[in-house]
């Protein structure tokens, strides 16, 4: 059974109690130790935009070879990180950047490769190019955080344990994503006090959401018991799309990866108890798994460019057009049906439209100026976080194919 606590999570019976202490306007009931500070909560209110996103210096860690934490060429991961003087509150970014399921994509990865940044640690900058538009935004609620950037080159969205190296090639692949995030998280707490950490954010884009939301619980039974998890995911929410792969599903491009990888083992056993390795990679499936005392807020547009790459393809006319509005029908209809029945606490589902091409939302111009009922996906965010997961905050602008409405102005 799970522990029924107020401190500082809420389960079942517990999470109606919160809700009736909110409409009678009493206090929460909630420990003293785990509440979050009344004066750090102001001070961050008080920032200015961009506080750490124009000043402070950033710290390289590379995490040492000898823990197995290593790229997939073999170079030592690293992560970034920028230190906000007296916050003990932290911000996870985690860029996206695709996978590295099979040969042909691995070899992109390796040296001398189009895509060698996402296999090595060679020059690895700090990148917050998937959030960037947000992070300066006077409506970003999270100013005044460390902030952390994950070098994403493991090509697993850091579940990958593979003790043997993978020959392809004239390489030795190695895929130890698994690794990186759990030297990483132990750095941060013996380098930087990530242990005593009142709050801790991920945000993760696309195959980084991925890594956000399959690994929550590997973040929950590494941090404090008092620390406030949060997890959001944009443009992550990828799909098994039953009816159409030559009947093949999602099944084998994630089977291949599963052994690929060695990665059963950084998945949530609950999940494995019920549904086939595979099905536990795919969001659609894992959504029921996420730990009951972490809130997640899920971006995700209803006519998904990468879904829609997928399943209808990039060549003009390469379905007759019957068959291509189904599709493309199909993509919209599942978001929908999935994403409004979730148990997700936040959820932000625009309804773009196909001309519009949209795959992640946060590094967009406009992610300030497309509202839903009057709100905009940082003006969400920023009320899902205040409410700690004790009320959802969930916001859908539907529209049936053919949809005509499209996100980018002037597209």
């Amino acid at each position: 059974a799970d522990d029924v606590t107020g401190c500082p999570y809420v389960r079942g019976m517990w999470r109606l109690v919160f809700l009736l202490f909110l409409v009678l306007g009493l206090p929460r009931p909630v420990c003293a130790q785990n509440r979050p500070r009344d004066d750090a909560r102001a001070s961050t209110d008080s920032l200015q935009p961009g506080h750490w996103t124009t000043s402070g210096r950033w710290q390289t860690r590379r995490l040492p070879s000898r823990t197995g934490a290593v790229c997939l060429n073999g170079s030592p991961a690293v992560y970034h990180v920028r230190l906000v003087p007296g916050s003990d509150r932290w911000l996870m970014l985690f860029d996206g950047g695709g996978w590295c399921h099979e040969e042909r994509a691995c070899l992109k990865r390796l040296p001398g490769g189009p895509l060698s940044r996402l296999g090595g640690s060679q020059n690895a900058a700090p990148s917050t190019k998937s959030f960037a538009v947000a992070l300066a935004h006077p409506s970003w609620p999270f100013h005044g955080y460390n902030l952390v950037t994950w070098h994403y080159c493991d090509g697993s969205s850091f579940l990958g344990n593979n003790e043997d190296p993978v020959p392809m090639g004239r390489n030795r692949v190695l895929f130890r994503g698994a690794r990186i995030l759990q030297e990483g998280i132990r750095d941060l707490r013996s380098s930087f006090g990530l242990g005593n950490a009142s709050e801790v954010v991920l945000i993760g884009a696309s195959a980084g959401g991925m890594a956000v939301m399959l690994n929550l619980g590997l973040w929950r039974r590494s941090l404090a018991p008092h620390t406030y998890l949060y997890g959001i995911m944009d443009g992550a929410f990828f799909m098994d799309f039953q009816r159409y792969r030559q009947g093949q599903r999602a099944a084998g491009t994630f089977i291949d990866a599963l052994r690929l990888w060695n990665a059963s083992s950084s998945l949530d056993p609950r999940c494995l108890a019920r549904h086939p390795a595979w099905k536990c990679m795919l969001p659609q499936y894992f959504l029921d798994f996420v730990p009951a005392d972490v809130p997640l807020f899920i971006i995700q547009t209803q006519y998904d460019s990468h879904a829609l790459k997928v399943l209808v393809g990039t060549a003009k006319g390469r379905y007759p057009a019957d068959e291509e509005a189904r599709r493309i029908s199909e993509v919209g209809d599942l978001f929908q049906r999935t994403l409004l029945r979730g148990n997700n606490t936040g959820l932000f589902l625009p309804g773009c439209g196909p001309a519009s091409g949209i795959h992640t939302f946060l590094g967009r111009s406009y992610v300030a100026s497309y509202l839903i009922n009057g709100t905009s996906v940082l003006q969400a965010i920023h009320r899902w976080h205040r409410l700690q997961g004790l009320q959802p905050v969930r916001l859908a602008h539907l529209c049936a194919h053919p949809c005509k409405y499209r996100c980018i102005p002037g597209a």
